[in-house]
């Protein structure tokens, strides 16, 4: 067992408890890293700080210097386990059958059992605590009496002797009572902060934990976002590869079936002379002079007819420039053509990849804040969401006279106006009634026949008029084939310097509706027609 006079060494003179992080000061002295520091703030306002034990002085508060030994002993000797609680202690009185001591008495120094401590209390009134056989702790080391105050000036415990005539006469004390009655506020103070301190962090981690399970989603959209465009990527890829292959294979036809007529043509030269030199060796085997004679000249004359067709046909270019034109046609104007497919193939994958990765939220557009100019809008024709959805209604709507208002058709333009660059808008429309959606300059008529998007030389639309879809410019239709039911998104792509306009079904998939290609000479604004309880509505 721990002997109890090495344990004593081990207790801080200010908490009496074992040290805890032990503090070595320079006159030799060791106190708990924590009693050191609050018995130097007490002392701060006076200027000079000193050690509680020997009262050594300092001008300034002495830095804390570990003591790297005593902690070293403290935690092997705890470790080991060689301090252990106390084995159960017997009664002071109890002589023949000790009794277990279920009280100590501070005055009387003794452990006392159930009998002996009603004896005890019908005498006194002292101080009673848990049964101990270790009482030095509890008694002042300069007087030996039991300690009752608590000195604030110097954060120690002391004796009735030292308050009347001892060193901490003139000190400001309390006692042990009061100063644990403060010490229990402080920590009930202590607690609430904490139990404060960690509502606060239970709060912060369930943001957190809510944080973390919106990244988590967030993240896992947006892998199906990516995994969605590469899928359209690798169909487009296809789609790319076999209208190329395609139109190589029309290509290679054509030309093939080029050199097979001028193979055909010359196959039937080769065999009409071939005929010629047969009836040539039958005449040398005539006898008779003039029957030979006669024969001969015959085929002399078919034969210099046979010449001068030959010349006739190379002064024209005849056969030498058909081979020529043959060969050129092989080297070059095949490569020409596969050149002119490529650029216009590999346009139309970059036009459609660059609309993908708009439609997935991978570039950002500057255009979001796109909205119908009211100024502009039909009769019939009700703006709602901020003036960027339309709808025909058959009420007449009490829209004041302006130029630029449309009068004949139920259409209406957009406020923004676009005269460079590249741009993507989508439009989600209606599945029932009629609607166009294109671009037009803002000279186009606002009243008569002219004024319709699409039925003039200064507007492109897209048409769906009685479940029929067509695209329209300059009063020319032309009708487009479509796979499912009527669009219910629609996506239209400008790239103003490359005079393109495309447009897109986007219900489900990235399908190319239709490309127009022209020069653009002015600024175009994005316009759209609804009628018959259509409507239409751009997205932002």
């Amino acid at each position: 067992i721990f002997p109890a006079e090495l344990e004593e060494e081990l207790n801080c003179s200010i908490c009496l408890n074992i040290y805890k992080n032990p503090i070595l000061l320079s006159c030799g002295h060791n106190f708990c890293k924590d009693c050191i520091e609050n018995v130097w703030e007490s002392q701060a306002a006076k200027g000079t700080y000193s050690c509680p034990e020997c009262r050594a002085e300092y001008r300034e508060r002495p830095p804390l210097q570990r003591n790297l030994k005593l902690c070293n002993v403290i935690e092997r000797l705890l470790s080991t386990q060689i301090i252990q609680k106390q084995a159960a202690l017997y009664c002071t009185f109890c002589v023949e059958t000790p009794l277990p001591a279920v009280k100590t008495c501070l005055q009387c120094e003794t452990s006392l059992c159930e009998t002996h401590l009603r004896k005890h209390n019908e005498s006194v009134d002292h101080t009673l605590i848990e049964p101990t056989n270790c009482l030095e702790g509890r008694k002042c080391p300069e007087h030996k009496e039991l300690i009752k105050f608590h000195c604030t000036n110097d954060g120690t415990f002391v004796c009735v002797t030292c308050c009347v005539a001892g060193k901490h006469k003139t000190h400001n004390v309390e006692t042990v009572a009061e100063m644990a009655e403060k010490r229990k506020n402080e920590l009930v103070t202590s607690h609430l902060k904490l139990f404060l301190q960690t509502k606060d962090i239970k709060q912060a981690l369930e943001q957190l934990l809510i944080n973390l399970r919106f990244i988590n989603v967030a993240v896992l959209i947006k892998k199906e976002k990516i995994t969605a465009l590469y899928s359209e990527i690798e169909e487009l890829l296809e789609t790319a590869l076999r209208k190329t292959l395609h139109t190589i294979d029309a290509e290679a036809k054509w030309v093939l079936d080029k050199v097979m007529n001028q193979i055909t043509k010359l196959e039937m030269k080769k065999d009409n002379i071939l005929h010629k030199i047969q009836e040539i060796a039958g005449l040398r085997d005539i006898s008779d002079p003039i029957g030979f004679l006669k024969e001969s000249k015959c085929m002399a004359l078919c034969v210099e007819e046979e010449d001068e067709d030959d010349s006739d046909e190379n002064n024209n270019g005849g056969n030498d420039d058909e081979e020529e034109e043959t060969e050129g046609l092989i080297k070059e104007k095949l490569d020409k053509q596969m050149i002119h497919l490529l650029k216009r193939i590999m346009n139309r994958f970059i036009e459609t990849l660059y609309v993908a990765q708009v439609k997935y939220g991978l570039i950002l557009q500057k255009d979001s804040n796109l909205a119908f100019d009211v100024d502009t809008a039909y009769g019939k024709i009700i703006l709602l969401d901020f003036l960027k959805k339309a709808s025909y209604v058959e009420e007449e709507q009490d829209y004041p006279e302006k130029a630029n208002r449309f009068l004949t058709f139920a259409q209406v333009m957009c406020s923004q106006f676009f005269s460079s660059g590249r741009h993507f808008w989508e439009f989600e429309v209606s599945t029932e009634g009629d609607w166009s959606v294109g671009l037009a300059y803002k000279s186009i008529k606002r009243d008569g026949d002219l004024s319709a998007i699409g039925g003039n030389s200064v507007s492109w639309c897209l048409n769906y008029i009685d479940d029929i879809l067509s695209a329209i410019f300059n009063c020319k239709r032309r009708l487009l084939e479509r796979e499912a039911e009527a669009p219910q998104k629609i996506g239209m792509y400008l790239d103003y310097e490359a005079g393109m306009l495309s447009f897109y079904d986007l219900t489900d998939t990235l399908t190319h509706l239709h490309t127009f290609t022209c020069t653009f000479t002015e600024p175009v604004y994005p316009v759209c027609y609804v009628f018959n309880s259509g409507w239409m509505k751009i997205k932002s």
